[in-house]
């Protein structure tokens, strides 16, 4: 196994776990059976299998790393692996902690339905966006809403901040109604083709009520995600057409309202990112299930029910808020 057939990136977890200093060196290099497959014989350490390319320092690097961990690999192909390290004037980094046997942990997984790309409680989830980021223009807009929801939910239990793009592909940012048709549109215009289709998605999204829920607008960018297939417009994802994802979800600011809790302004993103588990202990399941759906908090829920709580309930909720 190597770089690019480490569907689940359960190797390069390890790798990393044991050599951390590699991480800053690999972050640009590309994987997948895509990028095998594109890539040249002479590319590889082991041209017959189309293994452990070493085309670039980065790959050369990941090459290497892979290898000791793979059984049975060919001296000539660590040779040829040595030699590019050699070529580039690199030198994979030390191990800097060793696996150590422990009972066995169930992982969560960023896609449940395929259980691919697992989570664990030692995984960086810096590292698990790096691999969806990778592998976004393979994923349906549901299944990369379903794994960013997924990061969402952890980095919520660990109180640590993702970057604004994963909470856009979560559905937890409030959908700019016109700014969404405006980016449809836009793609009428870079596919004349496809001018009609776009449009008449654009008029719906434009007609859509305030209340609409987050599982019909994910279903809105399914259909643009279609529609870009058709008319090779996935090219243009950021660069200079956001995602299908990011067309609906777009609104970064509105993240910054408050919410009033009983006289106290609290910021709607505070509330979001503390998930549904916090909102179970706290107010009880009851409320989860009005302003939670998939492990995700709906913002505009929040917006909506939290004014109306009881004061005992904002008085709790602020105290474990630390206000």
């Amino acid at each position: 196994m190597d770089q690019n057939t480490d569907t689940t990136f359960a190797v390069l977890r390890e790798i990393i776990a044991e050599r951390p200093t590699l991480s800053p060196l690999v972050k640009t290099a590309e994987v997948g059976r895509e990028v095998r497959d594109n890539l040249p014989s002479s590319a590889f350490a082991d041209p017959v299998n189309r293994e452990f390319p070493v085309h670039t320092k980065e790959h050369a690097l990941l090459s290497s790393a892979y290898a000791e961990k793979t059984a049975s690999v060919a001296p000539e192909v660590t040779g040829r692996i040595q030699a590019a390290l050699t070529v580039y004037g690199a030198t994979l980094p030390k191990k800097e902690f060793e696996k150590v046997a422990a009972a066995a942990e169930t992982p969560d997984y960023l896609l449940p339905h395929t259980r691919q790309f697992p989570i664990y409680s030692g995984t960086s989830l810096k590292l698990a966006h790096e691999a969806i980021s990778r592998n976004q223009r393979k994923l349906s807009p549901t299944s990369l809403a379903t794994a960013a929801s997924v990061l969402v939910k952890h980095a919520a239990a660990r109180d640590e901040e993702l970057p604004t793009e994963v909470y856009q592909w979560a559905g937890i940012v409030p959908c700019d109604r016109d700014k969404a048709a405006e980016w449809i549109d836009a793609r009428g215009a870079a596919a004349p083709a496809g001018a009609g289709a776009y449009t008449r998605v654009a008029q719906l999204v434009r007609s859509l009520p305030f209340t609409t829920e987050r599982a019909e607008l994910t279903k809105v960018a399914e259909a643009v995600s279609e529609l870009d297939k058709q008319h090779g417009l996935a090219r243009l994802y950021g660069k200079s057409l956001p995602d299908p994802l990011k067309t609906v979800f777009n609104t970064k600011e509105a993240m910054t309202e408050m919410v009033d809790l009983g006289g106290t302004p609290v910021a709607l993103a505070e509330l979001v990112k503390k998930g549904p588990e916090f909102y179970s202990d706290v107010l009880g399941p009851e409320v989860v299930e009005e302003i939670a759906e998939g492990g995700v908090v709906d913002p505009s829920k929040v917006k909506e029910i939290f004014p109306t709580l009881p004061r005992d309930m904002h008085a709790l909720l602020l105290k474990q808020l630390g206000r």
